[in-house]
């Protein structure tokens, strides 16, 4: 699965990028959820989203046969994006040590849990294993609990995001010399980059970023920013400062529930304003308990689309924390179509589709193909473009080779 992701990015921009699977379909089809929860491997969602805009075959490359038709692949192609253990295609006959000779312009994408070298070069690693070796699980969850996974895949994306750039940078590079390359991809490194700024909190601030769950650090103070709303969840920032403080007590004064909130002790959120309008260092932990106990309650009183509104119309960062299925109807991503309807006919059914993060105005990103299934274009691809006969394939696929 590392490799989905840098296969659909350059798919997705308009290469023509063949997903080779090993007979009876890559393992990551048996991982769930499943179109309308009915497990099988052609109706693996995941497999769905990582794979469009690809062709797909089937090769054994264990098989000499196999391996004969990757050679004959590669003298064809651009790119060869593999996430094999280090060594493994080498072991074959078919790494890039022996394969590049055919096509010296191929630039090779191996991208692996750790590296190419290093002491745990050879060892293998989840989703689970790189977020937790990448550092970024050690910052996620409550501070009086384990860390925890982001539930969505992460590292996996990652990776496979680092891979096409750096497979593009290399492209970009045969484009001025004609030499392909080989590029190693850490999943490790990759998602380590993601906790860069914590690195900048100790650079800065002499302080070590720890799990904070629902609360983020303020200067050296931990200042809660997640809230329960009535119909789910809303962040908000900086409101213990001269500039907002006022706005936010005014607006639980005008519906009765400002509590204490209004009384003298609290001035001076409103008077010192200073070099800067953060104060909440002159704010005590047990006062910062009490302010977020007013809050609360408050907030339990209406719905994160109402608060959202309210808090922008007075001036408040105040912002709905949005679920997956709040991000179908949101109105942002509507109005500049993220969501692309794509056909699938062997469902006889149009499932939506996240879009591109980013629009081009000369080579625009385009959503044209479903996932492929198993074995789909080994006809079109070993027979047209191969030019084997029937009868050729008919053999290779009796000998287990497709």
């Amino acid at each position: 699965m590392m490799g989905w992701t840098c296969g659909k990015v350059l798919a997705d921009l308009g290469a023509d990028v063949i997903k080779i699977e090993p007979p009876g379909g890559d393992p990551g089809r048996r991982i769930g959820p499943f179109y309308r929860n009915e497990p099988h491997p052609e109706q693996s969602l995941g497999w769905f989203c990582g794979n469009t805009n690809k062709r797909g075959i089937t090769l054994n490359w264990d098989a000499s046969d196999g391996q004969a038709l990757l050679r004959a692949l590669v003298r064809g192609a651009d790119f060869l994006i593999e996430s094999c253990p280090p060594g493994f295609l080498a072991a074959r006959g078919i790494g890039f040590g022996q394969l590049s000779p055919l096509k010296p312009r191929l630039i090779w994408i191996a991208i692996t849990p750790f590296g190419q070298s290093g002491p745990y070069r050879d060892y293998r690693a989840s989703d689970l294993i790189g977020m937790a070796m990448s550092g970024l699980m050690s910052v996620c969850g409550d501070a009086d609990r384990p860390p925890v996974r982001i539930r969505a895949p992460q590292a996996y994306v990652h990776a496979g995001l680092q891979a096409a750039v750096a497979a593009l940078l290399a492209h970009h590079h045969r484009t001025h010399t004609g030499e392909g390359q080989f590029v190693d991809v850490s999943m490790q490194e990759a998602l380590t980059w993601t906790i860069i700024p914590t690195r900048q909190y100790w650079d800065l601030n002499r302080l070590i970023t720890e799990r904070a769950g629902p609360a983020r650090w303020f200067g050296d103070q931990l200042r809660r920013i997640i809230f329960p709303c009535r119909d789910g969840h809303i962040a908000l920032m900086g409101v213990l400062n001269a500039r907002e403080w006022g706005h936010m007590v005014e607006w639980l004064a005008s519906e009765g529930m400002a509590e204490d909130l209004t009384d003298e002790s609290w001035r001076i959120l409103v008077e010192h304003a200073g070099p800067t309008p953060l104060t909440q260092a002159a704010v005590t932990d047990d006062e910062l308990c009490h302010v977020d106990a007013v809050l609360t309650r408050f907030f339990l009183q209406h719905g994160k689309a109402e608060l959202a509104t309210e808090a922008q119309r007075r001036g408040i960062i105040l912002f709905a924390v949005h679920t997956p299925r709040d991000l179908l109807h949101h109105p942002q991503l509507r109005a500049r179509d993220f969501f692309v309807p794509l056909e699938h006919d062997e469902l006889g059914e149009t499932l939506l589709y996240p879009g591109a993060p980013y629009r081009l105005s000369e080579t625009p990103w385009q959503l044209q193909r479903r996932a492929p299934r198993i074995g789909e274009h080994n006809g079109e691809i070993y027979g047209g473009e191969l030019g084997l006969s029937q009868a050729e394939l008919a053999v290779y696929m009796a000998a287990g080779a497709i």
